[in-house]
C-alpha cells in the first residue's frame, strides 16, 4: 500500500512539473567518461583553430582596433552588416595601434563575453539577455561565415564536424544509455557507436543548412529572371508571391534549425537512426510542441547557469589553493614578489593565481615573463595545466549541453508519440537471432529406473531424432 501511494506521488510530480528529469542534468555531466571525452574535443578543437590561425596570412587575420572593438563585434552591432564591417576595416587599420589577430582567437574571445553575459542574463531570469546572447552567438557564426568563408570552410569542416561527430556523438550514446537504462558504457564502446554514425552525426546539421541553400539559389535564379528588361520586368512581379513564400520557408527552416539543433545528436544517439530522421524528428517535435521546448530549454539553461558557475567556483577556488600552498616553498631562499606579497616571484613569473573576489579569470594569468633555460620549460607545462583545467571546466559545460539536450529530447519524445523514458535503441534490437528450423514437438519418454533423465528443452529442438526408448 505504501508503495503504491509513493508510485502515486510520483506519478503525480511528474505530471504536474514534466520537466523534472532535466535536473539529472549537472549528475549526468560529472560523469568522468563524458568529461575526459569533451575535454579531449575542446583540445583538439584549440590545437585545430590555433594551427589555423598560424596558416592564416597576416593580410586575411582579424582587424583589432587599439581600443580592443573587433569585427566581429561590429558586425554585430552593426545589424549584421558586411558593408558596416568592411568600412570599419578600412579605418581603422590605418589608424595608429590596429592590430591583426587570428580568426579563432579573436572568436574564442568573443564566445567567452558572450557566454558571460548568457549566464548572467540567465541568472538574472532575463528573457531579453538571454535572447541577445543568443542573438550575438549566432551573430559569431554569421560572422564567420559571411567575412571569412575560406577559414570557416576548414574549420567547421575540417575541424568542429568531425570533432564532435566523434566526441558529442558518443557524449550523448552515453547519456542516452544513463538516462533510460541507468546503464554505464565505456569510452571505446561510446566512440564506436559515434564512429559508426559518424556520417549521420557530421550531416545531420548540414541538411537543413543544405534545403535553406537550395531555395536560396532558386530564389537567385529567379532574380535573374527579373533583370531581364521588359520580359523580366513583367513576369518578375507577377511571380512575386513565390519569392515571398521561399524567403518565409527559409525563416521558418532557420529557426526551426536552431530551436532543434540540440535536439539532433541526442536522436541519432537515442534512436540509433540516421541523419534524415535525426532533422525530421527533431523539428517536428519543435513544431508540435514549441511552449514544451521553450519550457525545457529555459529549465536546462537557467539550471546549467547556475551549475556553470559552481563549477567555475570549485575550480576557482582549487586552483587558488594549489597556487597558495605550492607558492610558498616553491621559491624558498630567492627573491619575493611585489612588496606585501606571501607567494614568491617565481611562481608569479609562471602563473598567477586566480584572486578570490572575481576580479581576474577562474583559472588566473599567464603571464608572459622572459624567463631562460629550464624555467622556460617550467612555465610551459605550468601553463600546459592550467589551460587543461580551463579545457576541463569547457568540457563539463558541453557534456552539461549534450546530456541535457538528450534528456530534453526524451521528454520531447514522451509528449509526442507516448514513448517511455526508458526506452532506447541498443545493438540487439538491430541483429534478431536467425530463425532456427522448424521441428516437431518431442514427445516426452515415460520415466523408467536406469533411464536417462529428461533436460528442460529451451526453444525449438535441434534434432529431428525420435526420443530415446
Amino acid at each position: 500500500m505504501m508503495r503504491e501511494d509513493a508510485e502515486a506521488r510520483s506519478i503525480g510530480w511528474s505530471e504536474l512539473l514534466p520537466f523534472l528529469p532535466l535536473f539529472r542534468g549537472f549528475r549526468m555531466a560529472i560523469d568522468v567518461r563524458k568529461l575526459v571525452l569533451a575535454t579531449a574535443a575542446v583540445v583538439v578543437l584549440y590545437l585545430g583553430g590555433r594551427l589555423l590561425d598560424w596558416l592564416t596570412p597576416v593580410g586575411q587575420r582579424v582587424v583589432v582596433s587599439a581600443a580592443g572593438i573587433t569585427e566581429p563585434r561590429v558586425f554585430v552591432s552593426s545589424g549584421l552588416h558586411p558593408t558596416a564591417v568592411r568600412e570599419w576595416i578600412e579605418s581603422t587599420q590605418k589608424a595608429e595601434g590596429a592590430t591583426r589577430r587570428g580568426v579563432f582567437a579573436v572568436l574564442m574571445d568573443e564566445w567567452r563575453g558572450t557566454l558571460v553575459d548568457f549566464t548572467s542574463a540567465a541568472l538574472s531570469l532575463s528573457p531579453r539577455g538571454v535572447v541577445n546572447a543568443l542573438v550575438r552567438a549566432l551573430g559569431l557564426k554569421l560572422w564567420l561565415g559571411v567575412m571569412h568563408p575560406i577559414y570557416a570552410l576548414f574549420f567547421v569542416l575540417g575541424v568542429w564536424l568531425p570533432v564532435w561527430a566523434l566526441a558529442g556523438g558518443a557524449i550523448c550514446r552515453i547519456a542516452a544509455l544513463q538516462a533510460t537504462r541507468d546503464e554505464r558504457v565505456s569510452i571505446a564502446a561510446a566512440v564506436d557507436f559515434s564512429r559508426r554514425k559518424f556520417w549521420s552525426f557530421v550531416t545531420v546539421p548540414l541538411l537543413p543548412v543544405g534545403i535553406i541553400l537550395v531555395i536560396a539559389v532558386l530564389l537567385a535564379i529567379g532574380g535573374l529572371i527579373g533583370a531581364i528588361p521588359g520580359f523580366g520586368t513583367l513576369v518578375a512581379p507577377l511571380l512575386w508571391f513565390l519569392a515571398m513564400a521561399g524567403g518565409i520557408l527559409i525563416a521558418i527552416i532557420a529557426i526551426g534549425l536552431v530551436l532543434a539543433t540540440p535536439l539532433m545528436y541526442p536522436t541519432i544517439a537515442v534512436e540509433g537512426s540516421d541523419a534524415y530522421d535525426g532533422m525530421s524528428r527533431s523539428l517536428s517535435y519543435v513544431g508540435q510542441h514549441v511552449w514544451r521546448t521553450a519550457l525545457y530549454y529555459g529549465v536546462a539553461m537557467v539550471y546549467g547557469s547556475v551549475c556553470y558557475v559552481f563549477v567555475k567556483l570549485v575550480a576557482r577556488v582549487g586552483l587558488f589553493a594549489t597556487h597558495f600552498f605550492v607558492g610558498l616553498t616553491m621559491n624558498m631562499g630567492s627573491a619575493s614578489g611585489p612588496a606585501g606579497s606571501t607567494v614568491p616571484h617565481k611562481l608569479n613569473a609562471f602563473w598567477q593565481a586566480p584572486a578570490l573576489d572575481f576580479s581576474n579569470p577562474f583559472y588566473g594569468a599567464l603571464p608572459h615573463a622572459s624567463v631562460a633555460g629550464v624555467s622556460r620549460i617550467g612555465q610551459f607545462l605550468i601553463s600546459a595545466w592550467v589551460y587543461l583545467a580551463f579545457a576541463a571546466v569547457a568540457g563539463w559545460l558541453l557534456s552539461y549541453y549534450h546530456s541535457a539536450s538528450t534528456l530534453a529530447y526524451l521528454l520531447l519524445r514522451r509528449d509526442e508519440d507516448a514513448t517511455d523514458l526508458d526506452e532506447v535503441w541498443v545493438e540487439e534490437d538491430a541483429e534478431p537471432a536467425a530463425p532456427s528450423q522448424p521441428a516437431p514437438a518431442p514427445t516426452a519418454a515415460p520415466s523408467t529406473p536406469g533411464s536417462l533423465a529428461s533436460l528442460p528443452v529451451v526453444g525449438p529442438a535441434a534434432t529431428t531424432d525420435p526420443p530415446l526408448p
